[in-house]
């Protein structure tokens, strides 16, 4: 096998064997640092300590006591591979609204129940250029018990059985991640670009998603309003904290003109429930058309079907039927320097290790050297351009001046409100980023990702000399407000 196929587990970002890559700890849910209590005085002292007078408060570095030790990239990682083994019966299913239930229960089944564990932190917001790799191989031990007997024997075989995930910071402002995830032997590949607003009530944040999600396989396609719902954290300031999904969105297939409509929202206080319609419009359509069935459901456990006919429901939706796969990274001499697990390394293992001083100054750090890559992108004229996606629509900006894309434009708002033609790609320039298809995890893709990494990190030796130079010709340390709640 050309990648490693150790995974995070243990309490430090470290190797598990000769040559092995650096794993991310986004997957470990049980270490003390998952739900170590944040020292208010710690991060009330970062934040003097970086105030000056006229300072620009944009500019102030969120401190590291309110991180996780792993970036919003290695996040989505998790959050997509995990569960999309539950998408791979699409090719055996013959019936059209079927499917579109296949798909509802996949994007619910992504979904904890409460998401206690993800409340009390935020991951790293990625840095431009950033990228992030991971792949789950359903032949290895540990994931033998994932797929039934029937999926295991069609998947294994091949690097084509492995599930993929290729993940790219593609802008800075605003801040847009684009990723792809992928099962060539079934058929399945997630697409998606997409960009986080955070806003804050009296004792709550929300955090809004705005990009919708592509789902292809072998015989239609799907679009799903957004790639994970909203997530509202209550009790910010005071009180215990939790966190709950809210708000609507859709999916909706193209091919079939199958629509659900799905409604979140906290009921009888820290009980976070679903509910929706499935209706059939004629494809292309801006129409809703007629009622199909409706359903409902506890997050993170279970859902009922009630088709429009009938006074009789049925359990459609078990979140304890699908295992959570384990994912795998790539091996040491593959992981590019500006692999999320590289990039963060430093600042990771000093908060694994309470050692918020430190990781602090590593951050910062990772802030500055971003500063240098972005200036040579604007001066480039690169702002289009990411290692692994490509921005479809052409900026209104020329080379010299970062755009600062509308992520809010007419067409955003009419596909938010189901009257956009989905036929068509989303028309905001800042969200339309389509994949290279110039990875792979064979043998041949392990070596020039291999030699593209030693290239790599000579560039990135030379950035950080230079922001090094520009930081001690500075009398301040600068930051970006680089951590966003997931």
């Amino acid at each position: 096998m050309s990648a490693s196929t150790s995974t995070s587990t243990g309490p430090s970002p470290s190797t598990s064997s000769s040559g092995a890559g650096l794993l991310s700890l986004a997957p470990d849910l049980t270490s003390e640092w998952r739900t170590r209590p944040i020292n208010l005085f710690s991060v009330l002292k970062s934040f003097v300590y970086q105030l000056r007078p006229g300072q620009d408060l944009t500019r102030v570095s969120l401190p590291t006591e309110l991180c996780y030790p792993f970036s919003a990239l290695e996040f989505m990682s998790v959050r997509l591979l995990e569960c999309l083994h539950g998408l791979f019966e699409l090719s055996n299913v013959s019936d059209e609204q079927d499917r579109m239930l296949v798909v509802l229960r996949w994007y619910l089944s992504m979904l904890g129940e409460g998401e206690a564990v993800y409340t009390t932190r935020k991951p790293f917001n990625p840095v431009i250029n950033e990228i992030h790799l991971a792949y789950v191989d359903y032949a290895e031990a540990r994931n033998k018990d994932v797929l039934n007997a029937s999926l295991q024997q069609n998947t294994q075989g091949s690097i084509d059985g492995w599930s993929t995930f290729v993940s790219e910071q593609v802008s800075h402002h605003p801040p847009v991640m684009a990723m792809v995830a992928e099962n060539k032997k079934h058929g399945i590949r997630l697409e998606c670009s997409a960009a986080f607003e955070v806003k804050f009530g009296s004792n709550s944040a929300s955090v809004n998603v705005i990009g919708p999600m592509t789902i292809k396989t072998q015989k239609e396609t799907f679009v799903l309003s957004q790639a994970v719902p909203n997530l509202v954290i209550k009790n910010v300031v005071w009180g215990t904290k939790y966190i709950m999904f809210e708000g609507s969105l859709f999916m909706y297939c193209v091919e079939s003109g199958f629509c659900a409509n799905l409604h979140l929202r906290e009921e009888d206080g820290q009980i976070n429930t679903f509910s929706g319609t499935l209706h059939k419009s004629k494809p292309g359509s801006t129409e809703e058309g007629p009622l199909v069935s409706e359903f409902h459901g506890l997050v993170g456990r279970e859902g009922f079907l009630k088709p429009s006919d009938s006074v009789n429901e049925t359990k459609f939706f078990d979140k304890s039927v699908l295992k959570k796969a384990s994912l795998s990274y790539l091996p040491r001499a593959a992981q590019s320097p500006f692999e999320s697990i590289q990039v963060w390394r430093e600042a990771n293992e000093a908060i694994v290790a309470n050692d918020i001083v430190t990781a602090d100054t590593h951050k910062k750090k990772v802030e500055a050297a971003q500063r240098v890559r972005q200036k040579q992108r604007i001066d480039a004229g690169l702002m289009n351009e990411g290692r692994f996606f490509l921005q479809q629509v052409e900026s209104a900006h020329g080379a010299g001046a970062e755009p600062e894309h509308d992520l809010q434009g007419d067409d955003h708002k009419a596909f938010k409100s189901k009257t956009f033609e989905l036929t068509r790609p989303l028309a905001v320039p800042a969200l339309a980023w389509e994949f290279r298809d110039n990875v792979t995890f064979d043998s041949s893709g392990i070596k020039a990702l291999e030699e593209f990494a030693k290239k790599e990190e000579e560039e990135l030796a030379r950035q950080r000399a230079e922001a090094e130079k520009a930081a001690a010709e500075s009398s301040q340390a600068e930051g970006d407000g680089s951590c966003v709640v997931m």
